[in-house]
């Protein structure tokens, strides 16, 4: 005898992956649990990640991590602060959001940030006390990371210029002369020389005839 007992249809799987509910942004589907549910790991815009049951997030009664009071703290330091908040939230999405382009370069490789800078106001009040200027133009002050394989923490930061950030990339090459360490460009640009040529005794003679040749440059410069 043939069973013709109604057949159950299952509800069509729909990816949340990089999707936006509220203060969330979805990272990627949880490992499944024994009671069921399909449970996601999300990132608040505060930071903090968490597992959130979809159900939740797609009936609207998750959109955050339980930091709304927070949160009316930051959009009034926000609306203070723009600029800051700006560097301040393209620094946390950059390390935590995997929908993120650049988050490869960052989160992706391990790059995170201190638990004290997870609050906005410790970051601008650490902004302010190493000497930025909120009317500064454009480009002047920028978020560097001194080690570019390091966090982002008070003593791992510094703010540089744009053209400065270029210059200290994980491609950049350095030299360390009498103790002093620099990329190839700032040693070329103190001595008078061309990135190039500095480039091309690196590639033809190796560190030590370069640097040799550098300090050549500099005692020719000093005694002029």
């Amino acid at each position: 005898m043939i069973d013709v007992g109604t057949k159950r249809h299952r509800s069509k799987y729909v990816d949340l992956t990089g999707m936006h509910f509220g203060h969330w942004t979805v990272v990627g589907r949880a490992e499944k649990r024994s009671y069921g549910g399909t449970y996601w790991v999300c990132q608040c815009d505060c930071g903090n990640t968490s597992e959130v049951d979809g159900k939740d997030l797609k009936n609207g009664r998750s959109t955050n991590c339980g930091c709304s009071n927070r949160w009316k703290k930051f959009h009034g330091l926000m609306g203070a602060e723009p600029r800051l908040s700006k560097t301040w939230n393209n620094m946390m999405q950059r390390c935590y959001n995997s929908s993120m382009p650049n988050y490869r370069h960052y989160g992706g490789r391990g790059i995170s940030v201190c638990d004290e800078w997870h609050d906005l106001k410790n970051f601008v009040e650490w902004a302010y006390s190493t000497g930025y200027e909120n009317d500064a133009p454009r480009g002047k002050y920028t978020l560097e990371r001194v080690d570019v394989n390091g966090n982002y923490c008070p003593d791992n930061c510094r703010w540089a210029t744009a053209q400065e950030q270029l210059l200290n990339k994980r491609t950049s090459v350095f030299l360390t002369i009498d103790g002093v360490t620099k990329n190839i460009s700032t040693w070329a640009k103190d001595v008078g020389e061309s990135r190039a040529n500095v480039s091309y005794w690196l590639k033809r003679y190796g560190n030590e005839e370069t640097i040799r040749r550098i300090k050549q440059r500099q005692l020719t410069i000093e005694g002029a």
